[in-house]
């Protein structure tokens, strides 16, 4: 067993945003204004889960939300669903789903990405999702 976290701080007044991630799914920046997805995570990929390393020091990295953006965090039991055929919904899928729904407020959004990852999986497995889910989203209102 182990424990994945990502610790965020974010400037309510100037939208930076510092996140050091352990091991968690990258959150995606979501930016209205340009209808990019961007996942907010170092160039080496988040450090290890917590406790995993002792005294590891977690990189930490910037994110400027401008004003309409927001921030998506979430569990990888959200991409870890299995659809037909055993394929993985995936973080890419994610990605895809959260920049087509960019235009919708950010409580429709959530209730529109878990559709989508409940759509996915087979008609057989309807019901509870196997895996822990969370959706997060923090938005930056400028």
């Amino acid at each position: 067993m182990f424990v994945t976290a990502v610790y965020l701080v974010a400037d309510a007044v100037s939208g930076e945003v510092r996140l050091a991630n352990a091991g968690h799914p990258a959150p995606l920046h979501l930016q209205r204004s340009s209808g990019r997805v961007e996942r907010c995570q170092p160039a080496d990929g988040p450090g290890p889960a917590l406790g995993l390393i002792p005294e590891f020091v977690y990189d930490t990295t910037r994110h400027q939300l401008a004003a309409g953006d927001a921030l998506l965090l979430f569990t990888d039991g959200v991409f870890e669903v299995e659809g037909a055929g055993g394929e993985e919904f995936g973080e890419g899928r994610l990605r895809a789903a959260a920049a087509a729904r960019l235009a919708e407020s950010t409580p429709l959004l959530l209730d529109g990405l878990l559709a989508d990852v409940k759509a996915f999986r087979p008609a057989e497995s309807a019901g509870a999702l196997p895996d822990d889910v969370c959706l997060v989203a923090v938005d930056f209102a400028g």
